[in-house]
């Protein structure tokens, strides 16, 4: 009897075995090579959060059949004898399949050397493919796109996301309203400040509060219903906003806007874009609120919308740096392959601040390219 053994290498990007798992047909086992700093292992004891052997095997649904193979990452006599001991217990013949991308060098080397007597079906992936070739040959293995749900499964981070409040053709169409400056900013403005996380407020009672003190200023929103038939708002439930409506209004419009026209210029479906990502917190994160994510050709790219970056005192630095740096963050908490951008309504045709942002890795499309449909696309369809 023989059985058909994929033996892989862990280290911090889980990604490129998840992806080879899922290119190829299933395995009757699933060999992952590891060291202690993958099992997420500190001062000897072990975190099972934090294994990335865990995150892969937990991700492609093979728990029943997975072993570890725990070695020292520099080490390939320790390497190699943990391949002769386990390959000794075996009672059966085993047919293997060698995956090299991740490991360290040294674990990647003394694999290849153990194994390459034994099967010519040994893979890598080349820097910047789509495809995993097959060593000392031109075959290559198509790999298949993966998923959100996948990619932040492969980093052992849980979420969960939200959906659109309105249809594309209203989102649109407010995008083209605000575009003309046919909305009312300082009652925007008031109703961010002052009910922005309600729960739901009374339209009746916004328009008649009495502001009793200077803290109350911008309370009363005299025209709101007013405004809101402008716009043709039609609010879920007669004579209230709920939260998810002040929320599209304040701001979150922009974020559906942005939804809506990648998911439309890039053809993607829902496995590969969701908007209002919240990360669960752990130990792995403590990013909880992304506002659009995709993932695409294998890259997790996280988008922060802004209708404005302007504090009170007129000033963008200090929440134009406060959103990059976030967006900078997420390198850390995600790898390599994160992509992060800045889209603001905000004019940042002044170098300065987007220098600043490049310097950090995070890309800015601003006013000037979105309100331009035709630029908009072309830096879209480049994402």
């Amino acid at each position: 009897m023989s059985r058909k053994i994929l033996v892989s290498l862990v280290s911090d990007q889980t990604i490129p075995n998840i992806n080879f798992i899922k290119s190829n047909n299933p395995f009757d086992e699933y060999w992952f090579i590891t060291t202690s700093y993958s099992e997420g292992e500190s001062n000897g004891i072990a975190e099972p959060g934090k294994s990335r052997s865990n995150w892969i095997i937990e991700t492609c649904n093979i728990f029943d059949k997975s072993e570890k193979i725990k070695v020292i990452e520099d080490d390939l006599k320790d390497i190699s004898n943990k391949l002769t001991a386990k390959i000794k217990e075996l009672d059966y013949d085993p047919k293997f399949t060698i995956h090299l991308t991740c490991g360290t060098k040294m674990m990647s080397l003394s694999t290849y050397l153990f194994f390459k007597d034994m099967t010519d079906q040994i893979y890598y992936t080349p820097i910047g493919s789509k495809h995993f070739k097959k060593i000392n040959t031109d075959e290559i293995l198509d790999s298949k796109p993966i998923s959100i749900d996948d990619y932040l499964k492969g980093y052992g981070i849980k979420f969960k996301s939200k959906q659109c409040s309105k249809e594309q053709s209203y989102v649109y169409d407010f995008f083209n309203i605000f575009s003309k400056g046919l909305v009312d900013l300082n009652l925007l403005n008031d109703l961010r400040r002052h009910y922005r996380g309600k729960s739901a407020i009374s339209i009746e009672k916004v328009e008649n509060v009495i502001e009793e003190t200077e803290s109350d200023r911008g309370k009363r929103i005299e025209n709101l219903n007013a405004f809101l038939n402008s716009i043709n708002f039609e609010a879920k439930e007669s004579g209230k906003l709920l939260k998810k409506e002040i929320e599209f209004l304040t701001g979150g419009w922009f974020e559906e806007f942005i939804f809506y026209k990648i998911k439309q210029i890039l053809n993607l479906d829902d496995n590969f874009i969701k908007i209002g990502v919240e990360l669960e917190k752990s130990k792995i994160t403590n990013t909880n609120d992304l506002d659009v994510v995709i993932v695409r050709n294998d890259r997790f790219i996280v988008i922060e919308c802004k209708t404005g970056m302007k504090m009170p005192d007129g000033k963008i630095t200090q929440l134009f740096n406060e959103t990059v740096y976030k967006a900078a963050a997420l390198k850390k908490n995600f790898g390599l392959n994160v992509t992060s951008y800045l889209m603001t309504l905000e004019d940042l045709t002044n170098g300065d601040l987007v220098n600043k942002a490049d310097i950090l890795g995070v890309k800015v499309i601003h006013e000037t390219d979105i309100k331009d449909e035709e630029k908009l696309n072309k830096r879209l369809i480049e994402i």
